[in-house]
């Protein structure tokens, strides 16, 4: 089989994913346009982040996903000097495929270990007491923190994994539920003519 030239070039499909080279091309060029018009730009450089890796390495990736897995928030991941912003880590997600996956992936493991936790926090009875002057009574503000600790858990993986968490609220029709009964405007006004009359008698 003769070997291809150097000029031919196979296009992709209509629906082929964009390789990692592809989305690193797309961030350089993204980059040269952003130092092309930087001097033009005003804005406030207390914000700047200087020494904050901002070019995307799969080492860095993979630490952030790590901390995400192990119940870290983005947020809290961003606050160390060594992390990127977190608004560079969502530009990421947004424009790496690859990484998106792998993102998702992780907030998956922490919304299992969130779950766990709510265990823990729920058995941890410790200081649930505190010794007084007239011997030991209920620490009031320990139990309702740990109850807000659990509710917080458990609204956010209601969020988080809707489908596994969330509260199912679903009406007739659903796979595991009996389908409604269907009633006309006919039938339905005669119901309530009905019930009306009936109080109406008492």
């Amino acid at each position: 089989m003769a070997a291809k030239s150097p000029s031919d070039k196979s296009k992709p499909g209509p629906k082929a994913c964009k390789t990692r080279n592809n989305v690193s091309e797309d961030s350089q060029k993204v980059s040269e346009n952003v130092e092309k018009h930087q001097g033009s730009v005003k804005y406030d450089r207390r914000h700047d982040n200087p020494g904050r890796p901002t070019i995307f390495t799969q080492e860095l990736a993979d630490k952030i996903c790590e901390r995400i897995a192990n119940g870290d928030s983005l947020r809290k991941i961003s606050r160390d000097e060594d992390m990127p912003p977190a608004g560079t880590v969502l530009r990421w997600v947004a424009h790496d495929l690859i990484f998106r996956e792998q993102y998702e992936a992780a907030m998956e493991q922490r919304a299992e270990y969130l779950f766990e936790e709510m265990f823990e926090i729920a058995d941890e009875t410790k200081l649930d007491t505190i010794e007084t002057e007239t011997g030991e009574r209920p620490n009031a503000e320990w139990i309702s923190r740990s109850r807000l600790r659990v509710d917080v858990r458990k609204w956010a993986l209601s969020k988080m994994m809707p489908k596994k968490y969330g509260d199912k609220l679903q009406v007739g029709g659903a796979e595991d539920l009996p389908p409604l009964n269907k009633m006309s405007d006919a039938d339905l006004e005669k119901k309530i003519a009905e019930r009306l009359a009936a109080l109406k008698g008492k």
